[in-house]
């Protein structure tokens, strides 16, 4: 659906709906719900959320197609738990850096309750830089999947 008619028009006839019944039920006239489908009028923002109420759908969705507020990324990621990942020095390849002490936490957002993050060897005294893993481990990832490289100034 491209447009905004043709997603109350699909929307509407999705739920069952005739142009009178949605009419009724958001208080304007049928020539009204009419006119938002062939798009000779655009909905006023306090009769666009009642659209959306009725249909079922956000009236931002019902404006840009996107994702519906619920579903889009940015709600995912504000619903996400921050957590503050473990993060450890970088040790030599054959030893694990988790049998060491941890040296800082990082905050992050993430889903996998085994994420951790590995500093790696820099340079540069004014930047740290570290590696974060999911920390599950499977075949040949010794610790998980490279989820991020973060770059901290200090």
């Amino acid at each position: 659906m491209e447009n905004l008619q043709s997603r109350i028009k699909q929307t509407r006839l999705d739920k069952g709906l005739s142009q009178a019944e949605l009419a009724d039920m958001t208080g304007v006239s049928q020539p009204t719900v009419a006119n938002w489908e062939t798009g000779s009028h655009i909905p006023r923002p306090a009769v666009l959320e009642r659209i959306g109420s009725v249909l079922d759908v956000s009236a931002a969705w019902l404006l840009s197609g996107g994702y519906a507020d619920r579903f889009s990324p940015a709600q995912v990621y504000l619903k996400s738990p921050l957590k503050h990942l473990p993060v450890y020095n970088a040790v030599s390849p054959e030893r694990d850096p988790r049998n060491f002490p941890v040296a800082e936490y990082v905050p992050f957002v993430i889903l996998a309750d085994t994420a951790f993050g590995i500093k790696t060897d820099s340079d540069d005294a004014l930047r740290t830089q570290i590696e974060i893993f999911d920390g599950e481990e499977t075949g040949d990832q010794k610790y998980g999947r490279l989820i991020a490289e973060i770059t901290l100034y200090n």
